[in-house]
């Protein structure tokens, strides 16, 4: 048993803390990346972020850590990988509003046990350590881009302006004013280094999206993690700087809720894709698949000219790196089985699930 799906049984067991059912099942939470006995004492999560697993070995399998708290069948988190958890946590956090509590929350411990044992770890508190990631974020802005510093603080998680100036200086001896004027580069330099990067959220579904200045250069799996995305555009944009710009991006994210709601049916956005020329010819050809409609991968060979290239063209589709933009959901198999898609079968299903009722209501009218 290993589901994202959680029967209406589990959840009450969940959210009541029911020990009866801690040899029944153990729940994953996606956002944090935790498992948990379904007693656990710590806050509910989201219903739709839940993963159900039968036993300790399948969760870690799926690289779920177990909770601090509740020790799920008894296994320890050690220290070190705790905080580290937190801190990466953190990372991906950082413009929010943190409190000790909040942390607490979501690494399943108390905040008196948490602050202890993260500053034995990493020698400074919590909250410390956010402030400064959260002025590193500031540098990079200051030095990259020409956001003005009332912004730059409200994208950091620092919105009250004479309270991040005054900490900046604290931390770097100048204020931001002074230190952009110290060390921001020359344009041609921010341009061919700059990339940006926001998350799109629907439904259960959360989508990492990145873009150069000349567009679209990634969208990630459901739910996958930041550093998938920092691993992948890291090894096609070796000097990029990663920037999170979600003004930036907002054209990208309005676009694709309109097709998740069935209100679009092409993108108007420019992207900036890296590939094999293989694959650009490849990806060239799924844009032009209707949209509702399918094709098979020897569909896809033949329209490149390579009719015996079936399972090259497979790999190329496969490493499409903007999903949905690039639609290669639209390819099955010879028989129209849904088959490998980078996003998963069930993101799968829903796609053409959402272009076949739209096709279907446009033909009824």
């Amino acid at each position: 048993m290993e589901t994202s799906h959680v029967p209406n049984e589990y959840w009450k067991a969940i959210v009541t803390d029911n020990l009866a059912y801690d040899d029944v099942f153990l729940y994953g939470v996606q956002t944090t990346g935790i498992f948990c006995r379904p007693s656990c004492k710590s806050k509910p999560p989201n219903r739709e972020n839940i993963r159900i697993f039968e036993n300790a070995k399948k969760a870690q399998g799926e690289g779920f850590r177990p909770c601090k708290r509740c020790k799920p069948e008894g296994l320890r988190l050690p220290d070190q990988e705790w905080v580290e958890q937190i801190v990466e946590w953190m990372g991906h956090h950082y413009f929010e509003t943190i409190t000790l509590k909040k942390l607490a929350e979501v690494s399943h411990g108390s905040p008196s046990h948490l602050q202890r044992t993260f500053k034995r770890v990493k020698g400074i508190s919590p909250l410390v350590y956010i402030q400064e990631t959260r002025i590193k974020q500031a540098i990079q802005l200051l030095e990259l881009t020409d956001k003005s510093i009332r912004d730059i603080g409200i994208a950091v998680g620092l919105p009250n302006i004479a309270y991040f100036v005054t900490l900046f200086k604290k931390k770097t001896g100048v204020p931001p004013a002074k230190y952009r004027e110290n060390h921001q580069p020359n344009d041609s330099v921010v341009k061919s280094e700059m990339l940006y990067w926001s998350i799109f959220k629907y439904n259960q579904w959360e989508f990492y999206l990145a873009a150069t200045a000349k567009g679209l250069c990634f969208v990630g799996e459901p739910n996958c993690s930041i550093q998938k995305m920092e691993d992948w555009v890291n090894h096609r944009f070796q000097k990029a700087q990663f920037i999170k710009d979600d003004h930036k991006l907002q054209p990208v994210k309005e676009e694709l809720l309109e097709y998740f709601q069935g209100k679009r049916g092409r993108f108007t956005f420019s992207t900036d894709i890296k590939g094999t020329a293989f694959q650009h010819r490849v990806w060239e050809v799924l844009k032009q698949i209707p949209y509702g409609e399918t094709f098979t991968y020897s569909q896809i060979a033949h329209m490149i000219g390579k009719p015996s290239a079936v399972r090259a063209v497979g790999t190329a589709i496969g490493a499409n790196p903007v999903l949905v933009f690039i639609p290669c959901h639209r390819v099955v198999g010879k028989n129209g089985s849904l088959t490998g898609y980078r996003g998963g079968l069930e993101m799968k299903k829903n796609l053409l699930q959402i272009e076949k009722q739209v096709k279907v209501s446009h033909i009824e009218k």
